[in-house]
């Protein structure tokens, strides 16, 4: 987790799962995990960055109750959603 200086909103920097992993609920489970610990420490936020050809994490973040907020081009040919939650 990054951004933890600012108490509105936390950021997840990476959760990667391998392929092997998928649809096994670890994703829903660190996803879990990172919601309370960051409520616990105060923040109202919590957001994450995905690019636009991962779809099983955006299906993941979808399913834990993310919304998708935005999107930016972080170079050229790459976009990425930002997505995030209300703790």
């Amino acid at each position: 987790m990054n951004g933890l200086l600012n108490k509105d909103m936390a950021w997840i920097s990476m959760l990667v799962v391998s392929d092997k992993h998928h649809r096994q609920g670890i994703g829903g489970y660190a996803g879990g995990f990172s919601e309370k610990f960051v409520k616990e420490k105060g923040f109202r936020k919590l957001g994450v960055h995905t690019a636009e050809d991962k779809i099983p994490a955006q299906n993941l973040y979808k399913n834990v109750g993310m919304l998708l907020r935005n999107t930016v081009n972080a170079q050229p040919g790459t976009e990425l959603g930002v997505w995030d939650i209300l703790l």
